[in-house]
């Protein structure tokens, strides 16, 4: 498979005619090798316009590669500059951390999975992009940081925003114009295929305001999905 013209593709078909136009986003979108951050028997899949199954990590999670299209939307909407400092969360094999390692200035992963923050060290660095650390903590924990953070990003939908002390601490994380980007789904909605919305938060005078931006149907944040309920 030739990996990088199916990267071009992706990029020209899927997220360039879905309103995405920043030229830094679709740059590092056509820079990172997708194929990298999914397991060997999936690499023909790297490149489809859905969420890639990437397996069951230690915890006894599915973890997913988010769709390329919502992924972009969501970079675009962050609006990362190269003196951001960027918290992800929970970018299982990394893929997310690499793209904001060539746009931001600095980059803290929390990845609870050892092999998967392993593997996504080592294939971040294999790209040379801006200063990187990687951490081992819960996603629900957060992580405090002296300066706060300019964008903070989850990798998966929650089914309630995480944002104030004692629910995830991400709103207080943020600096004065902050953006936290995240996908809520309806408690109520448990199914894979059930439609959440994209939101991105921004703090202004210490207070968050929500900007929808569009649907879609991105699986489960560990951590943060409804408890299972009986149904009679």
């Amino acid at each position: 498979m030739d990996f990088a013209t199916a990267r071009r593709q992706m990029v020209l078909t899927q997220i360039n005619t879905n309103k995405v136009s920043d030229n830094r986003v679709l740059s590092a979108m056509e820079t990172v090798p997708r194929e990298w951050f999914v397991p060997p028997a999936a690499t023909a899949q790297a490149y489809v316009d859905e969420d890639v199954a990437l397996g069951i990590d230690g915890n006894g999670n599915q973890r997913w590669l988010m769709e390329p299209m919502v992924l972009a939307r969501l970079l675009q909407a962050a609006a990362v500059t190269p003196d951001c400092h960027v918290l992800d969360i929970a970018p299982a094999t990394g893929y997310s951390t690499a793209l904001f390692s060539l746009l931001a200035g600095r980059v803290v992963a929390v990845e609870r999975d050892n092999t998967l923050r392993d593997q996504s060290s080592t294939l971040v660095k294999k790209l040379g992009g801006c200063k990187t650390k990687f951490l081992d903590s819960l996603p629900q924990a957060g992580y405090a940081d002296y300066d706060g953070y300019d964008v903070i990003f989850l990798n998966g939908a929650v089914a309630t925003p995480p944002l104030h002390d004692g629910d995830g601490n991400y709103g207080d994380r943020l600096r004065e114009g902050g953006r936290l980007l995240l996908i809520v789904r309806d408690v109520d909605g448990a199914q894979q295929g059930s439609i959440g919305t994209a939101y991105v938060y921004r703090k202004q005078h210490g207070q968050l305001s929500r900007l929808a931006l569009f649907d879609c149907a991105t699986p489960w944040l560990p951590g943060f999905a409804p408890p299972h309920r009986f149904v009679f």
